[in-house]
């Protein structure tokens, strides 16, 4: 893949990532200011296959996917810098979910990557203090 511009950012997170709020800065904002400060980008929003799946706070509950593609794809369609992507937990007890989702919509995606935030579900390792304990 040749890139655009001379620097890349893969890991930026909109609306659609559980950590940012609602109203929150979205792709065409984004692409608006990379395309200024010529950065080549991937729109990495965290996608929970599991735990959160059931909250309807979460912004791809009740199968929202389809709409997120949709709107990433209308952002890539008027900028040629802008990528689309995922950011997905491993959770070794869940292999079989994950491959399922990875065969319906990895094609659909620019990139993919993959995560460690949790080694039990629920129980997250992103401090030294938990990471220690295990």
């Amino acid at each position: 893949m040749r890139f655009k511009y001379k620097y890349t950012d893969y890991h930026i997170h909109t609306r659609w990532s559980h950590d940012i709020k609602e109203f929150g800065p979205s792709f065409e904002h984004y692409a608006r200011i990379a395309e200024k400060k010529k950065i080549n980008i991937c729109f990495l929003e965290h996608y929970e296959l599991f735990p959160i799946e059931n909250d309807p706070t979460y912004p791809f509950y009740g199968g929202k996917i389809e709409q997120y593609l949709e709107e990433v794809d209308n952002v890539k369609a008027t900028y040629d810098f802008v990528l689309s992507g995922l950011e997905i937990d491993y959770y070794e007890q869940r292999e079989e979910e994950l491959h399922n989702f990875m065969e319906e919509y990895g094609n659909q995606l620019d990139f993919i990557a993959g995560t460690l935030h949790e080694t039990t579900i629920g129980y997250p390792v992103t401090t030294r203090e938990k990471l220690v304990r295990l």
